[in-house]
């Protein structure tokens, strides 16, 4: 009997969508690698701004030989104010070849599961939603043929 059949439906689901998780990781640093040009090979805290959209922004912040943070942010309106800026930060893997969103709108750590209701009001598997709207965020771009070339 497989270990499926034995858990309650809900922790099926759970389980069956954490197992999912690597995979959203292993695609967004795929696609981190077509959108920003020179990403493996940077070594230094570089910037970059979309041409022709000053609001668009991805700042690597640390680099290291096997992990990175990345910073995005995308700002929707004038001023942030009727609809508030994106603000990703991004945990790159190098070696592992994957991206994780590590924080979202100034919040992070985020928990794998949050019971509902919850003191900050987080969905049950806010991590893996901010993952698959980051994934969301990086086909846009490359449907619009988005490229980003880090400056120097």
């Amino acid at each position: 009997m497989s270990v499926s059949r034995m858990l309650p439906r809900a922790v099926a689901r759970k389980v069956a969508m954490f197992r999912r998780m690597p995979d959203v990781y292993e695609a967004n640093y795929e696609l981190l690698l077509r959108i920003v040009v020179g990403l493996e090979n940077t070594e230094a805290d570089v910037a970059c701004h979309l041409r022709g959209h000053p609001g668009v922004q991805i700042k690597l912040t640390r680099v290291g030989p096997h992990t990175s943070i990345m910073m995005l942010s995308h700002g929707l309106a004038a001023g942030g104010r009727l609809i508030p800026n994106i603000r990703l930060e991004i945990r790159i893997y190098h070696d592992a070849r994957m991206a994780e969103v590590i924080a979202y709108q100034g919040k992070g750590r985020f928990r794998p599961y949050y019971s509902v209701p919850n003191r900050h009001m987080y969905q049950p598997h806010e991590k893996q939603l901010v993952n698959l709207f980051f994934h969301e965020w990086l086909l846009h771009c490359r449907s619009q043929s988005v490229v980003f070339e880090l400056d120097a």
